[in-house]
């Protein structure tokens, strides 16, 4: 897997990310608003059929005795052996942006450059680090992708920052916050852009280090969209066919749920 998210179902402990693109011991929390941390928390590293645990240290996000757990895995394109330098618009260093397991060997998109990306176009999903010099509402950023991401999850690295998320169905101009139970917030200038290249945001901390985790639908294995509940005791019936009303394509049983309330104050829910 390039992404690991953790989660003790037995304590409560947060929840902890890790990626190969910035490193596996850098360790990011979906529900707080703190910078990365390296603090040994038990993962040692990304193995090539899953992860190894270490039990010394504090070890308690992730292993400590006793304890069951969870944890969801994603692959990406594999991780970066290099940070990009080459600025935007241009071909990327090698080594800093793998598609799909290969180096890009084109431009890479966006006015902003990405220092590093790991791709998975067939499965619609990618992680993106950059770095805003200075924020504007015109900056965008590559995603590696072949279409459209549907949700994108960002957060500030290297100092504490808010999760800034991004759904289709919530719209451009607008956002969630992956780390608060708050509803939709109106923000013209974020999330203004997203298309088969680049997504555009404006309310990042300039001088700091960012990343970026971007989904997109694909038939038969992962679905993004919205619903709209009817308190009855038999129902709602949610479809993933393309469609979303049980006449599309590519409708598949899930095995991940992450599922928000948008017209008011509630938590984020995640079922498996």
């Amino acid at each position: 897997p390039d992404m690991i998210w953790f989660k003790s179902r037995s304590n409560s402990t947060w929840h902890v990310i890790h990626d190969s693109v910035r490193g596996a011991i850098s360790r990011l929390f979906p529900n707080e608003t703190n910078a990365a941390s390296t603090s040994f928390d038990g993962f040692v590293d990304f193995e090539p059929n899953g992860f190894s645990l270490d039990g010394t240290g504090s070890g308690g996000d992730v292993n400590a005795s006793g304890r069951t757990y969870v944890a969801w895995c994603w692959k990406a394109g594999g991780a970066p052996t290099a940070t990009n330098s080459a600025g935007a618009g241009n071909v990327p260093t090698a080594g800093s942006v793998k598609i799909d397991g290969a180096d890009l060997s084109t431009a890479l998109a966006g006015t902003t450059a990405a220092t590093k990306i790991s791709a998975n176009t067939k499965a619609g999903f990618s992680i993106v680090t950059f770095t805003f010099s200075s924020p504007s509402s015109s900056q965008t950023v590559g995603h590696g992708l072949n279409q459209a991401p549907e949700l994108i999850l960002t957060k500030t690295t290297s100092t504490t920052g808010t999760w800034y998320t991004y759904h289709k169905d919530v719209g451009t101009g607008k956002h969630l916050v992956l780390d608060s139970s708050s509803g939709v917030t109106n923000y013209a200038n974020g999330f203004s852009t997203v298309n088969s290249s680049v997504w555009q945001q404006y309310f990042m901390s300039a001088a700091a280090s960012h990343v970026a985790y971007c989904f997109h639908s694909v038939d038969g294995y992962q679905r993004l969209g919205s619903y709209t509940g009817t308190g009855n005791a038999i129902g709602n019936y949610v479809f993933t066919d393309s469609n979303g009303d049980g006449t599309g394509t590519g409708a598949f049983e899930p095995a991940f749920l992450l599922v928000k309330r948008t017209d008011v104050a509630a938590d984020w829910f995640i079922y498996d």
